[in-house]
């Protein structure tokens, strides 16, 4: 099991660094993911690759689903009762 963990988190850090170089990030991002497999790999993901899929076509339609639905719960929620 624990050899499992170590291919996976490796096999992470390389989608990262393959990620970083087809956008053209900076080079010191090949270090950070190479060097530091797990820890680059979370810095990585908060700094560079979150904020970049909030902005694509698939999360806009998520959150506006979210919405959309929060707010029939909201408008549903005053046809009953609080016991």
């Amino acid at each position: 099991m624990p050899v499992a963990l170590g291919a996976l988190h490796i096999l992470v850090a390389i989608f990262f660094a393959v990620h970083a170089v087809r956008n053209g990030r900076a080079n010191y991002w090949l270090f950070v993911l190479l060097g530091f497999p797990f820890l680059g790999s979370v810095v990585y993901f908060f700094a560079e690759y979150l904020p970049e899929i909030r902005h694509s076509r698939m999360a806009r339609q998520a959150v506006s689903a979210v919405t959309a639905y929060q707010l029939d719960v909201f408008q549903d929620a005053g046809a009953y009762p609080i016991i």
